[in-house]
């Protein structure tokens, strides 16, 4: 139950990028995050230059970083074999399954899929620019995909965070040192005027990460969000050869069990 309302409340902010016809479009070069919740991807394939590359993606690990040389138009395609066809055909080309656009001058890119439920084969798709001139190690980008307005409270760093809205979250002190975050969530329930707590909890805080959390209504009245909690680390580079990401770890903390 909860993955599915965990999808549905995600379609409710998510558009999906029109699969537009193959046309010219300006190389860029990025690293991309994936992550992927209710399904998994698999069978999606797209152009890395010339290269055709297999798209993977899960809720078990922020993927990458995955070094990608190509046109902004991100298109995805069932097999190997239309991506190649693509390449070389212009008038005649396949329709991609899946396509969208990814941001100039981002040095990383995240491309977040969704499934509407488990018997979906095509999921959603949104791109976000992750630069790290953006989001910073220490820092936190809070994706509100619930239908609350949220209140926050990261080792008393106050935040408001409205339904359907990402926010990156920041302090100086945070870059300093490990320790531990004291993590208190909030929301006005059911037309209630008062903030009542929906969540709390003492994260592990490591300054060299960029932390990624995902809110979704859970449909759990005693547990009335979902939230997800992953990382990455700027410092570490895809490497250009390799397909899957290189040596970059895939982190996770799912801070709702």
């Amino acid at each position: 139950m909860l993955k599915k309302l965990l999808a549905l409340s995600a379609l409710f902010f998510l558009a999906a990028g029109p699969a537009t016809a193959q046309q010219p479009s300006k190389s860029i070069e990025t690293e991309l995050l994936t992550l992927a919740f209710n399904g998994v991807v698999k069978d999606l394939y797209y152009l890395h230059g010339k290269e055709v590359r297999e798209m993977e993606a899960s809720s078990l690990s922020l993927a990458g970083p995955i070094y990608y040389k190509g046109p902004r138009a991100l298109r995805f395609y069932k097999t190997e074999a239309e991506a190649l066809r693509s390449l070389e055909e212009t008038e005649n080309a396949p329709k991609p399954v899946l396509s969208t656009f990814i941001a100039e001058k981002t040095n990383r890119t995240l491309l977040l899929f969704v499934f509407a439920d488990k018997k979906d084969k095509t999921p959603k798709l949104k791109t976000y620019g992750v630069s790290d001139s953006d989001l910073s190690e220490a820092d936190y980008k809070i994706f509100n995909f619930s239908k609350q307005n949220l209140y926050l409270n990261f080792n008393d760093k106050k935040v408001a965070v409205r339904a359907g809205e990402d926010r990156n979250v920041r302090t100086p002190e945070w870059k300093r040192e490990v320790q531990d975050m004291n993590v208190l969530f909030g929301a006005k329930l059911n037309g209630s005027k008062e903030v009542q707590r929906v969540y709390s909890s003492v994260w592990a805080h490591r300054p060299e990460r960029r932390n990624f959390i995902f809110i979704f209504d859970s449909g759990d009245r005693n547990r009335p969000l979902g939230i997800y909690r992953y990382y990455d680390v700027p410092s570490v580079a895809a490497r250009k050869n390799d397909p899957s990401g290189g040596d970059a770890p895939e982190g996770i903390d799912k801070a709702l069990e």
